[in-house]
């Protein structure tokens, strides 16, 4: 499944992909838009923060977003909603329909739910796409996580490359990758010396799917398979049946990951 990147008009200022998905299971030639996104966490914030010469140390500035999180999570607890630093309002939103009053509390689920403030919408705004893609829906690896040294692709730096250390726990975090059908799976790709995927497919070494402790639909968890040569470049295909809910897809969508690189315990 090939996407096409999307051009911004300030690559400074915007960065992203927008792309046009087949409605598989709504009206003909329709489609629904879907703006990929980067997530960051607490490390890269911190990060910016300092870059800007603020007088605050590293530490100083975790501890402060770690008790900025707590009283949020304790507030929602209690039932309140939050104002986020006027980025928007952090609130509980009853989900679900019931038949009376009193099946209410039985039949209503409770859940966050978050409206965004002007500020945030005036910082989307200054988003700017001058193209978009079709591809079909499909399986969409966002970050690859080594559990064992806490790495992710997602703090990779330019001219470095992720690694995954052999016969420990990796997790992939995306959309739509849970594995489904006969056929679908989780391999690791050799690559060639443009770093695309060898055509040859018996190369591929594949995760038994016994070695997957979680098969979700945003995150996969499992044991890298034993036949990985370290220092060699790869790239995970995620292949998969899986469109959502108990609904497969008659045919199979694949998509790789990032390229990386396994190595021995550190």
């Amino acid at each position: 499944m090939e996407v096409t990147k999307i051009d911004f008009t300030d690559d400074n200022v915007s960065k992203g992909n927008v792309v046009l998905i087949k409605n598989k299971f709504g009206t003909a030639g329709k489609y629904y838009a879907r703006f990929e996104r980067r997530t960051i966490n607490d490390d890269i914030i911190i990060a910016r923060i300092h870059e800007r010469g603020v007088g605050l140390d590293d530490l100083t500035v975790k501890a402060i977003i770690g008790l900025y999180k707590k009283e949020v999570v304790t507030a929602l607890g209690r039932g309140e909603a939050i104002n986020l630093m006027d980025l928007g309002t952090l609130y509980i939103r009853a989900a679900g329909t019931v038949n009376s009053s009193e099946a209410a509390p039985s039949q209503m689920n409770l859940e966050p739910a978050f409206t965004p403030s002007k500020v945030s919408f005036e910082a989307v705004s200054s988003v700017k796409i001058n193209s978009a893609s079709i591809t079909e829906p499909g399986p969409r690896p966002e970050e690859v996580i080594d559990l064992y040294t806490g790495r992710s692709s997602l703090n990779v730096g330019e001219g470095e490359v992720m690694r995954l250390t052999a016969g420990k726990v990796a997790v992939i975090r995306g959309s739509r990758i849970k594995i489904g059908g006969d056929e679908g799976g989780i391999f690791f790709c050799p690559l060639d010396g443009e770093d695309k995927p060898v055509s040859d497919r018996s190369r591929y070494v594949a995760v038994p799917m016994g070695q997957l402790s979680r098969n979700g639909c945003r995150e996969l968890e499992f044991f890298l398979p034993p036949g990985l040569a370290a220092d060699c470049r790869y790239r995970i295909l995620v292949r998969s049946n899986y469109a959502d809910g108990n609904r497969s897809l008659k045919d199979y969508r694949e998509a790789f990951s990032v390229p990386l690189v396994i190595t021995e315990e550190e």
